[in-house]
């Protein structure tokens, strides 16, 4: 009982290892005179002609779930305070409209007094 225990926990990290290694195996890939992609598992596979062509897969970052929140936050301070800002670009413009429309109200009411106080219409 005991023996198989043991042996079942040692095929397991043996598969363990062995899907872990696989997981990290690189790509490369390469394009030949006539056009066709190639991918190959190993530098020593491309040839010499074509080496220009290999770029080395850049990891992608690994974060933690603390990390993962933090940006998550950051993303969502940012587009608040995207928000806000287009909030006061629209308040700035509807306050800049209503202060024209006073303004014309009040040269409206200038012309109107200055028409009465001299007699006469500038509308037709």
């Amino acid at each position: 009982m005991r023996g198989n225990k043991y042996f079942f926990s040692m095929v397991l990290i043996c598969l363990c290892y062995t899907f872990a290694f696989s997981a990290q195996a690189e790509r490369y890939r390469y394009v030949d005179s006539s056009g066709n992609i190639h991918f190959v598992n190993s530098l020593k596979q491309v040839p010499r002609e074509y080496m220009h062509q290999i770029m080395t897969p850049t990891p992608r970052p690994v974060y933690s779930k603390r990390e993962m929140r933090r940006i998550e936050a950051e993303k969502r301070r940012r587009q608040r305070e995207k928000e806000a800002a287009e909030r006061r670009k629209e308040r700035a413009r509807e306050q800049m409209q209503r202060r024209r429309e006073m303004e014309l109200q009040k040269q409206r009411k200038r012309m109107r007094r200055q028409e009465e106080e001299f007699g006469f219409s500038s509308r037709q």
